[in-house]
């Protein structure tokens, strides 16, 4: 006699819609009792299609959020898992940045929140005031502004020493041209520009051979030629007037009208009044010979 061989029936959706209401009786203990598994509010047994279809439901969400979720580390977590944390938040996030510790990522209230940077005495207080409102208006916090703060002191820094060795390059040309006399043309040059109406600052430039040398030495030369003519500068400088461009019978109309609003309020007969009056009559002499 032999045995006979039962075959294992395959388990389809119709063998599990076939399964009594009360299959959850056959369960564990322990399952009874889980989310998926225990009884509606109405206290109806769920079926097993709905059991295993919010089971497949609750797998894909689990699968999703390990790829959009983080989870938040529980207060003794290691510094193994922090750091982990971390590196995924930014992996998520690429335009957040790491603070460092003791670091002010929010922006100050006003200007004067933000910490200068070592160097930073080199920029005025102008400037220090419009990078730190830019800083405000765009919510920098101290990271940012110290960096865009770094990258106007080293630009400062690099103007400051071009303009440096500009004005040593200047000094070492005057050198070259004016010998051991360099000190007595420049003050020579510098008096001629006060007296031509200078400013103090460009004075004190020209006197410590701080300007243009190309434009020191024209201007010394030129300097120079008027005392060497002695009485005969009103001469000289006659010529330079000569040279300038005769004015047309129409500009010599103009100067008219503006020297005769120059006799207004002038005592008539005066020194003053007579200089005027003698001006307006060459101008318009001038103006009838075109």
């Amino acid at each position: 006699m032999s045995e006979a061989t039962e075959a294992t029936p395959e388990v389809t959706t119709e063998v599990i819609e076939a399964l009594p209401s009360d299959w959850v009786k056959g369960l564990p203990e322990e399952l009874k009792d889980a989310p998926f598994l225990r009884p509606n509010k109405d206290g109806t047994i769920r079926p097993v299609a709905e059991v295993l279809a919010a089971l497949e439901n609750a797998a894909k969400l689990q699968g999703n959020m390990a790829e959009t979720h983080i989870k938040i580390n529980p207060p003794d977590a290691s510094d193994d898992t922090k750091a982990a944390t971390n590196a995924r938040i930014l992996e998520m996030f690429p335009n957040l940045r790491e603070v460092t510790e003791g670091e002010d990522t929010l922006p100050p209230e006003e200007v004067a929140g933000y910490k200068l940077p070592e160097g930073a005495e080199v920029l005025d207080s102008t400037m220090v005031s419009d990078i730190g409102q830019f800083a405000i208006d765009h919510k920098w916090g101290q990271k940012q502004f110290t960096d865009y703060a770094n990258r106007m002191i080293e630009a400062q820094a690099t103007a400051t020493e071009s303009a440096s060795q500009w004005e040593k390059d200047q000094l070492a040309k005057l050198t070259e041209k004016l010998g051991t006399a360099k000190e007595e043309h420049l003050g020579r040059t510098a008096a001629a520009l006060e007296s031509a109406g200078a400013t103090p600052e460009y004075v004190t430039a020209v006197k410590e051979g701080k300007v243009d040398a190309e434009l020191i030495i024209v201007l010394d030369t030129l300097v120079g030629q008027m005392i060497a003519m002695g009485d005969e500068g009103s001469q000289f400088v006659q010529q330079v007037n000569a040279g300038a461009r005769a004015l047309t019978p129409m500009e010599h109309r103009e100067r008219v009208v503006e020297l005769r609003g120059k006799l207004d309020g002038l005592q008539r007969g005066g020194p003053q009044y007579v200089d005027i009056t003698n001006k307006i009559q060459e101008h318009i002499g001038l103006s009838l010979q075109h």
